[in-house]
C-alpha cells in the first residue's frame, strides 16, 4: 500500500505537538485532506441529525476524534453506538479515534484511514451534488427534502440592494469562518469594468485567477471581456465549481450580489432554458427602446413581465427569444431541482434613506474615481453597442461622450437609475421569505454560528 506521507513530516508534526502548536484535530486534518488520499474529506459536515468532525462523501467514510477520557464515560459510549448504528443503517462507515492515537500513533491511525478508502465499494454512492447533475435520477419528494438538507454542503448568500453593505459584511465573515467569496453580479463578471461596477479595492492573482481583496479571494470577478456574450446560464456552470472548489479547500462559500436570477439559479439549481442565441432576430429588435420591448413581452408572457426586470434590454430581448424559439415563457423554462446547497441567506437592507445617501455618496466618489475616463477607454475599443455598455452608469457616460447630455445631467440619471434599481432589487428579495434580514455583523455572526454549528 501506497503511503500517502513521509517520515519527516509525521516528525515535524509530532515535535508541533509536544510543544502544543497545533492540536490534533488540526494535526489529522493535515494529513488527511486535499487529494493526498486520493479522495475529498469535509470537515464539520452535517449528516442528518449530527455534525461530524470529518467525512468523506465519495466513499461514505466519517472519521470522528474524541478526547482521551471520552471511552471511559459510559454514557457517551451508549451515544456513539446508537449514533454509529445510525449513520450505518445509512451506509456510512465511521472511524473513532482519540487524541492519544494521533499524539502517539499517527501512522497507524492514517494506516487504519487509507485502509478503509481502498476497501469501500469501486462504485460509490451518488451524492446530492451529483443527484442534481444526472437529470435521470428520480428527484427527492417533499418528504424526503428535510433530511437531504442535513446532508447537503454548506453555503452562506449576503443579499440585499446596491450599496447596503453587502461586501463589507462578507468580507468580515470570511475573515471570521475561514471563508472565500464568489461575485453574483452580472456587471462584476467583466474585466477592466471596475469604477461603474464598484469592484472592491484589490489585486489580480494571475497565478489563481482570482481578485484578492487583502487576504481574501473574491471569485466572479474578470471572468470575461466586455465584449463577450456571457449568460446566467454561463455563470451557474462557473459558480458550481468554484463552489465545490472552496468545499474541497474546507472553507466556506460566500456568494455575495445583487443579480437575483443569477442568485436563485445558483442556490435553487434551475434547469436553465439552452436555447442557442438566434443573431437574426436580435437583429431584429435593434432599434426599439426599452418601453417598447417590454410591452412586447408582456403581451406575449404576462406572468413572466411581473418578474422580469423591465429596464434590463439584454434580458428582455432573450426572453422574447426563448419565447420564439421554444413557446414557452422565459421564466417556465427555469425548472428547479432538488437543493444542491444548504443554503443560509442573510439579507442588508438599511432605511431608504440611508441606502439613498450611500447610493448618491458613491456615484460621486465613482466620477471622482475616473468613471468618464474608464467609459471613455471601453467606449474607444468596443463601441456603445456591446450588451456590457449598457450598464448603469456606463450608458449615461456615454450619451454624455456623444454630447446627448452635460456631464451633470447624466450624473443625476445615473443616481436616479440607481435608486430605482435598488427598489427593483428590494421587491425581488422580499418575497423570498428564508431571507434573514439584519441590521448589524454581530445580528449576522450569530446566525452564521448556529448554521455552521
Amino acid at each position: 500500500m501506497t503511503k500517502i506521507y513521509n517520515r519527516r513530516i509525521l516528525k515535524t508534526i509530532r515535535k508541533d505537538l509536544r510543544n502544543n502548536l497545533t492540536f490534533p484535530e488540526q494535526i489529522l486534518w493535515s494529513v488527511i485532506k486535499g487529494k493526498q488520499l486520493g479522495v475529498k474529506f469535509r470537515r464539520q459536515q452535517s449528516i442528518g441529525n449530527y455534525v461530524v468532525d470529518f467525512y468523506c462523501p465519495e466513499k461514505r467514510l466519517v472519521i470522528e476524534l474524541d478526547g482521551d477520557s471520552h471511552f471511559e464515560d459510559k454514557d457517551s459510549q451508549i451515544k456513539d453506538q446508537r449514533r454509529d448504528a445510525e449513520l450505518k443503517d445509512m451506509g456510512i462507515q465511521v472511524l473513532r479515534f482519540t487524541n492519544k492515537d494521533v499524539h502517539e500513533s499517527l501512522e497507524g491511525v492514517v494506516d487504519q484511514v487509507e485502509t478503509c478508502i481502498h476497501k469501500s465499494s469501486a462504485t460509490p454512492s451518488i451524492s446530492p451534488l451529483e443527484r442534481g447533475r444526472n437529470r435521470s435520477i428520480p428527484l427527492l419528494s417533499n418528504e424526503g427534502l428535510e433530511a437531504v438538507v442535513g446532508m447537503l454542503p454548506k453555503i452562506l448568500a449576503i443579499v440585499g440592494p446596491t450599496a447596503s453593505g453587502k461586501s463589507s459584511l462578507a468580507i468580515e465573515l470570511a475573515k471570521k469562518f475561514h471563508g472565500e467569496i464568489l461575485s453574483v453580479d452580472s456587471r462584476q463578471i467583466y474585466k477592466g469594468m471596475d469604477i461603474g461596477t464598484a469592484k472592491e479595492p484589490g489585486v489580480w492573482d494571475s497565478a489563481r485567477g482570482v481578485w484578492m481583496v487583502g487576504e481574501i479571494p473574491h471569485w466572479g470577478i474578470n471572468i470575461v471581456t466586455p465584449d463577450t456574450p456571457y449568460s446566467v446560464a454561463d455563470f451557474q456552470v462557473y459558480a458550481r465549481q468554484i463552489i465545490e472548489e472552496i468545499l474541497s479547500r474546507g472553507h466556506l462559500p460566500i456568494l455575495v450580489g445583487g443579480t437575483g436570477l443569477w442568485l436563485r439559479a445558483v442556490l435553487e439549481q434551475y434547469d436553465l432554458a439552452t436555447s442557442p442565441p438566434d443573431q437574426d432576430f436580435r437583429l431584429s429588435l435593434v432599434g426599439k427602446t426599452t418601453e417598447e420591448l417590454y410591452a412586447e413581452y408582456q403581451k406575449q408572457d404576462p406572468e413572466g413581465a411581473q418578474k422580469i426586470d423591465r429596464a434590463n434590454p439584454r434580458r428582455l430581448i432573450r426572453a422574447l427569444e426563448v419565447i420564439r424559439q421554444t413557446g414557452r415563457s422565459f421564466f417556465s423554462s427555469q425548472q428547479k431541482s432538488e437543493p444542491m446547497y444548504h443554503v443560509l441567506q442573510i439579507g442588508l437592507c438599511p432605511d431608504r434613506t440611508i441606502l439613498y445617501e450611500r447610493i448618491n455618496a458613491r456615484i460621486d466618489q465613482m466620477m471622482t474615481q475616473g468613471l468618464v475616463e474608464e467609459v471613455r477607454g471601453f467606449q474607444t475599443r468596443y463601441g456603445s453597442d456591446i450588451p456590457s455598455m449598457s450598464g448603469i452608469g456606463y450608458r449615461q457616460i456615454d450619451k454624455f461622450l456623444k454630447d446627448e447630455t452635460t456631464l451633470e445631467q447624466a450624473k443625476e440619471e445615473i443616481k436616479k437609475d440607481t435608486r430605482h434599481y435598488a427598489k427593483r432589487q428590494w421587491t425581488w428579495f422580499k418575497r423570498d421569505q428564508s431571507i434573514h434580514w439584519v441590521k448589524t455583523f454581530a445580528e449576522a455572526e450569530v446566525l452564521v454560528l448556529s448554521f455552521l454549528s
